[in-house]
Parts: structure tokens; C-alpha cells; sequence
């Protein structure tokens, strides 16, 4: 899964995710740490180290790999689909053991990447963790180590995950984002405490961070402080109002005050900014639901299921719509719950015929 730019029309990793699925660049032309990207996702950051020229043989073959990722990924369930899962599982492996041999991290995780985007987690896992214990990331780079805590916090262990991101921030130099996704390891965890932590240890070392702002706002809201993360998140969006982060959080933090015509005008600005992105119809489906439009708030909810498709790299987009299809009439919506034991993801849906890879990554 590769980094998206601001602009783009949907919202990888996963603002919160591992996922984890927002996204900071390390930026090529210095490795300076200082801009945060403005689309992290609610699936939490995934972070890249700084970018390495790529060699013209293994450059090609990666973008062989992402384009076979990407037809297998459009495929129906069935024995078509599994052949297509295991030559590109085969091509995985022949170009990663040549990756390895160059001490390419970027390029594992990057094949790591195509193989979530493709569904195939098991060998995605297996392969990410061989390359982090062949590559120390101390000494080649901290890159893969990043789809390996998103695959680790889809499987349920988001203590694993934050355990590797952990070891990231240990390795100089580190990134706004590093934090953001720690923090939302330790929510799926149900660790409040070391959620709020890690916030305050990125903003040591990373102080103007727009991205930790907003997460420092996220932790509020699931503490139960919705006015006060209201409030830092009106002044962040008063001077960056294309953040779609902080306007994801905002949303939520409207319907735990109650304010469910605003939550809505919210929704319906980012239905409209962003019609692919799922994020716009959960929310608005929530708030329908909420004001006992069932069946309209239902229909939203299905055109999102839709958009977001059942590959592990939109976990915590599943999750989401979990919890608005729960939502009953009520005059406030209590924030979803990041735990995973509070909030069971929904089953697999099937993969539709000729599915694009951008309808549900």
C-alpha cells in the first residue's frame, strides 16, 4: 500500500490505522521531518523512510508485481482467483529474496504492500517478518517494519503492532507519524494512557506537527472530553480545512455533543470532496440512523460496504461501519469504540466480479 499525496480520492490506512489505514511522507529531497501530510487516514499512518534511488531491474519488477497485485485483486472468489494468489505469491517471494540480497527495505515493504492490497496476509506477514529479521532495521532501514504492525493489528495483536513501532521510534531519525500510529495502537488496545503518552512523547520531538495535534484531539474524544477536542480541532481546521483527519475526528466529536444537523453537513461536505472514500457515507449513515431514518441510514451504509471491500487495508473502515449500523435513535452518538473486543469486525463480504482495486483497497 503505497503512500498517497493530498488530493487523492480515498483514505488509505486506513487517520487511524495500522493502518494501519494517514500517511507522512518522508519528504526525497532532504529527509526533513517537519511537514505532516494532511490526509492521515483513520486507519493510522503508514510511514516511509526516506527514499532510496531504485535499480532499473528491480524498479520494473516491483512495478510488474503491483500491476498482477492489482488483477488479482479484481478477481472473483474462486480457483481462478487462487491461481492468480499464488504465481503472484511466487513472483513475491523470487523478487524479495532479490531485494534482500541488495538490503532493499524499501522495496520489501513495498512487495509487502502489493500483497495486502491483494488479500494474501498470511505470506504478507511471513514475508514482512523475514525481512525485518534478515535487514535489521537499525542498519538497512525501519520500512518494512511498518505493514508488518499493520498486518499484526488487523490479526487482533495491536500490542505486537506497538511494539514495532516502538522499536521504529527507537531508530534515529523518527517522524510525526511514527507517534500518530503508536497512539492508535495503543487505542485498539484499550491503553488510554499510553495512547495519550505517545501523543505527548511526538510532540516533544516534533512539535508543530498538524498530525499529532489531531490525534492528541482523537484521544480526548475517546477520553471523554468531546468540547475540548471540538475546540482544538475548530483551530486546526480554521487554518488547514482540507485536513480531512481532523475533519473525520470533528464529525465525531459533533455527535458526542449532540450537535447531529452539523455532524451531518460535515458528512455530506466529505461525500461530496470525496464520493470513492467510505468515510463520508459511514458517517452519514450514522447520523440518519441516529435521527431514525433506518432505511435511508442503512442504504448509506451499504453504498459504503461497497466502496470499502473486505482487503485488511481497510480494517479499521469495516470496524467504522460496525459501529454505525449499531447506532440506534438517540439525540448523541458515543464515539466508536477503537478496542478491538468492544467492536467484532463485520464477516468478510464477497469479492465482486471485475471489482476495481481503488473501489476497495
Amino acid at each position: 500500500m503505497s503512500p498517497e499525496k493530498p488530493g487523492s480520492s480515498r483514505l488509505r490506512v486506513s487517520l487511524l490505522a495500522v493502518a494501519l489505514c494517514a500517511i507522512a511522507l518522508w519528504l526525497a529531497s532532504g529527509g526533513d521531518d517537519s511537514g505532516d501530510d494532511a490526509r492521515a487516514t483513520a486507519s493510522g499512518p503508514v510511514v516511509a523512510t526516506k527514499e532510496q534511488p531504485v535499480e532499473p531491474s528491480l524498479g520494473l519488477l516491483l512495478a510488474d508485481l503491483r500491476r498482477e497485485g492489482e488483477a488479482v485483486t479484481a478477481l472473483p472468489d474462486g480457483p481462478a482467483r487462487q491461481a492468480a494468489g499464488q504465481e503472484l505469491i511466487k513472483r513475491a517471494r523470487a523478487l524479495g529474496d532479490q531485494a534482500m540480497a541488495v538490503q532493499r527495505t524499501d522495496i520489501t515493504a513495498d512487495i509487502g504492500r502489493v500483497l495486502i492490497e491483494a488479500d494474501e496476509t498470511a505470506f504478507a506477514e511471513a514475508f514482512l517478518q523475514r525481512s525485518v529479521g534478515v535487514l535489521k532495521p537499525d542498519q538497512h532501514g525501519k520500512d518494512a517494519m511498518y505493514p508488518l504492525a499493520q498486518l499484526r493489528r488487523v490479526a487482533g495483536r495491536p500490542l505486537e503492532a506497538a511494539s514495532l513501532y516502538e522499536r521504529a521510534i527507537d531508530i534515529e531519525p523518527t517522524l510525526p507519524a511514527e507517534f500518530v500510529g503508536l497512539s492508535d495502537l495503543y487505542l485498539a488496545a484499550g491503553r488510554m494512557g499510553p495512547a495519550r503518552a505517545a501523543v505527548s512523547r511526538g510532540l516533544a520531538r516534533h512539535g508543530e506537527s498538524t498530525d499529532l495535534a489531531v490525534q492528541g484531539a482523537k484521544v480526548a474524544l475517546l477520553d471523554g472530553r468531546a468540547p475540548e477536542a471540538i475546540a482544538s480541532l475548530r483551530s486546526i481546521l480554521s487554518t488547514q480545512s482540507d485536513h480531512v483527519g481532523a475533519q473525520l475526528v470533528y464529525v465525531e466529536a459533533l455527535f458526542a455533543t449532540g450537535a447531529l444537523d452539523q455532524a451531518a453537513r460535515e458528512a455530506q461536505g466529505l461525500r461530496e470532496d470525496l464520493p470513492e472514500d467510505p468515510w463520508g457515507w459511514i458517517f452519514g449513515g450514522a447520523g440518519l440512523r441516529a435521527l431514525a431514518q433506518v432505511e435511508a441510514g442503512n442504504a448509506m451504509l451499504e453504498k459504503a460496504a461497497a466502496l470499502t471491500g473486505d482487503c485488511a487495508c481497510t480494517h479499521e473502515e469495516r470496524l467504522a461501519i460496525a459501529w454505525a449500523s449499531s447506532v440506534p435513535e438517540t439525540e448523541q452518538v458515543a464515539p466508536r469504540s477503537r478496542t478491538e473486543a468492544e467492536m467484532p469486525v463485520p464477516p468478510p463480504r464477497p469479492k465482486a466480479a471485475g471489482r476495481s482495486p481503488e473501489a476497495g483497497p
